[in-house]
């Protein structure tokens, strides 16, 4: 029950950011099911850990954060240095937690790496 009650707060934490998924869609389609090694598992103390850092996010950066990651869209300044404050942990940890639902595995193969070119942008 614990676990599905942490489930439903990061899914609140990113609800914005998941109503801008659906009107836009998304900018790359999956090859068929994620390979085991992409998939990813969150615990507890992570989606914690999540909700914690998520309450920094300031404007609309967390939308903005995921259609980075998830439509390639370019991050502006004000959201890169929103995301910097945050830190690396807290991208790592929100980008493994979406990645951890069924509807985003499939894009592991493209969000991680993403990810990782967005903070070495920014940074």
């Amino acid at each position: 029950m614990t676990k599905l009650h942490n489930l439903c707060t990061l899914v609140a934490l990113f609800l914005a950011t998941s109503a801008m998924f659906v009107e836009v869609g998304l900018a790359f389609q999956a090859a068929g099911p994620t390979p085991p090694e992409l998939q990813v598992h969150i615990s507890p103390d992570e989606i914690a850990y999540v909700h914690n850092c998520g309450k920094k996010l300031i404007h609309d950066c967390g939308r903005k954060i995921f259609a980075s990651i998830f439509r390639e869209v370019d991050l502006n300044d004000v959201c890169c240095h929103n995301l910097v404050y945050l830190g690396k942990r807290c991208l790592d940890t929100t980008v493994k937690g979406l990645l951890s639902m069924p509807m985003f595995h499939k894009y592991s193969a493209r969000a991680l790496p993403r990810s990782e070119a967005i903070w070495n942008h920014c940074t």
